[in-house]
């Protein structure tokens, strides 16, 4: 028995799922697409949170950079 005939009766039992989970996916997409530019805004400040990170936490010396 080829291995699509065992497989069958899992796609008909998850495919009910699919078209219940499917209109949220399509609800989700515009959020997620609102929010990309906002992630996109905040990289920067994240890295240079990080960048600085070592000067907050041992005083002056800056172990990322070459400024002492």
């Amino acid at each position: 028995m080829p291995i699509a005939y065992c497989l069958l009766p899992l796609a008909y039992c998850l495919l009910p799922l699919a078209y219940c989970l499917l209109p949220l996916a399509s609800c989700l997409l515009p959020l997620a697409s609102c929010l990309l530019p906002l992630a996109y805004c905040l990289l920067p400040l994240a890295s240079c949170l990080l960048l600085f990170d070592p000067v907050v936490r041992y005083g002056t010396e800056c172990l990322n950079t070459a400024y002492r």
